[in-house]
């Protein structure tokens, strides 16, 4: 028992500052400044690998289930509809020996799980799927791979649809005769949109509410967008650098994680009507990604000589067009086929001063153009928008290049590398030139090596933080 007196701090002693509960539990000994916050990507990971059901919800067209399917390739999907039998969730009964039937999804589940000697009784007799059920549950119990089961569109059916997935996402338990236990490494997500984004949303049932973990509102977000999705699965170069380049004039703001370009109001631009009469077509992540596989289905068709005598200008705006508002195509168009360099011509130097990007706009498309160069080319091309465009640039550029192929990154790290060697060099320059202009050593090492050491710190990050911080820092910049 404590006496209730404070101790006095003996001479030379300071009052230790105490922990929070967060601080004595965290093993990361990063500093806090430079903690960078989750991604939804990431939020949904790390609740899923937890065993955590979720439901994401947001506007059409925004990559909900995609975000998923990109991290759980194999997962288990189930479509939900008004008009869906229930026996596609629930299973049904055989009305002629009440024997009950499980739903497709979940004997898959159970037989992908089950040995050999299961799946035959299985085979032999549906009926043993529950005894197989058991013992797949038990050896589910502590596994690393999680099995999700994703109920799209969950928000846009009935209540009494909802209602079938109750158990289901509760208990991971298929409601049918006696019910069917699912294994135990199973995670249920779902997706819909809000009433404010669908007309056909409905309110999510309050027992369903209260039986899933975590409800995610997503929001249309045009950094993580590029980050997680356009450049990790080659969406064409010119989008990205269109709307990398339409937040800088807009500076709509200077932290890449609060922009939400795509939709310029909270309505999604519901209320506006183009020269039909009509809503306006939107601007989200979904059509971006089709303007994207149709650039490079044009592109593909225009070098076949597909179009010849046609007017191939006019043609490729017909086709942004139904996509985008006029505005909106009208200045993507211009940005696409802004005059740029060739990788061909930046290696050959076939460039005058007057060729060079002169703003943000420019610097963007040059940059993007560049990335069609091959191995040979990069370097050159690396130098030029370096040196013409500006390293933020350059750190967006590697990215973009080397994308998915491990090759390409390996390239990237060789010249990454190569790159911070010249800086030594260059700081060693500038050292002694410091030392000319009367500092002292000290002094002057200290100043030349200051970006050198920063970048040192900030090893291992991973491209990710890479990307991320560089394209705040354009933000920031311009």
């Amino acid at each position: 028992m404590g006496t209730g007196i404070e101790p006095e701090l003996g001479e030379g002693q300071t009052q230790r500052a105490r922990k929070t509960r967060l601080q004595r539990l965290n093993p990361d000994k990063s500093q806090e400044q430079q903690r960078k916050k989750m991604t939804i990507t990431e939020e949904l990971e790390s609740y899923i690998e937890a065993g955590e059901s979720v439901l994401l919800r947001g506007p059409s067209g925004i990559g909900k289930t995609d975000r998923v399917r990109t991290l759980y390739p194999d997962l288990v999907y189930i479509k939900l509809t008004n008009n869906m039998f229930p026996e596609k969730v629930v299973g049904s009964t055989n009305l002629q020996t009440g024997e009950s039937i499980p739903p497709d999804f979940a004997k898959q589940i159970i037989l992908d799980s089950a040995t050999d000697e299961e799946r035959k009784l299985v085979e032999e007799n549906i009926q043993n799927i529950y005894g197989v059920a058991d013992k797949v549950f038990e050896r589910s119990k502590g596994s690393d791979k999680k099995v999700v089961i994703l109920l799209d569109e969950l928000l846009n059916v009935k209540p009494a649809v909802q209602s079938l997935v109750y158990t289901l996402v509760l208990n991971r338990f298929v409601e049918m005769g006696k019910g069917l236990k699912l294994p135990d490494n199973v995670v249920i997500v779902a997706t819909g949109n809000q009433k404010k984004y669908s007309m056909v949303a409905e309110d999510l049932a309050e027992p369903l509410e209260k039986r899933i973990n975590h409800i995610i509102d997503v929001e249309p977000r045009v950094g993580e967008w590029i980050t997680e999705y356009a450049i990790p699965n080659g969406v064409h170069p010119q989008v990205i650098g269109y709307m990398l380049s339409k937040y800088n004039s807009n500076g709509q703001s200077e932290n890449i994680e609060d922009i939400g370009y795509f939709y310029e109001e909270p309505e999604v631009g519901e209320e506006h009507l183009d020269r039909y009469g009509q809503k306006g077509r939107t601007n989200d992540p979904r059509s971006w990604t089709q303007i994207s596989d149709t650039l490079k289905n044009f592109e593909s068709d225009l070098q076949k000589g597909k179009f010849d005598g046609i007017d191939v200008e006019d043609a490729l705006k017909r086709r942004i067009g139904t996509k985008l508002r006029e505005e909106w195509a009208e200045e993507f168009y211009d940005f696409y086929n802004m005059p740029t360099l060739t990788p061909e011509e930046v290696v050959k130097g076939e460039y005058t001063q007057g060729d060079l990007p002169q703003d943000i706009n420019e610097r963007f498309a040059f940059m993007t153009a560049l990335i069609t160069a091959d191995e040979k080319q990069v370097k050159a091309c690396r130098n030029f928008i370096r040196k013409h465009c500006g390293p933020e640039y350059l750190a967006t550029f590697d990215i973009c290049w080397a994308g998915k192929d491990e090759k390409r990154a390996r390239k990237i790290d060789e010249l990454q590398t190569l790159d911070e060697l010249n800086a030594k060099t260059y700081n060693a320059d500038d050292t002694r030139r410091y030392v000319r202009d009367g500092m002292t050593g000290f002094e002057a090492i200290d100043l030349a090596y200051t970006e050198h050491q920063r970048d040192r710190n900030n090893e291992g990050r991973g491209m990710q933080w890479w990307l991320e911080q560089n394209i705040r820092l354009l933000l920031l910049k311009h």
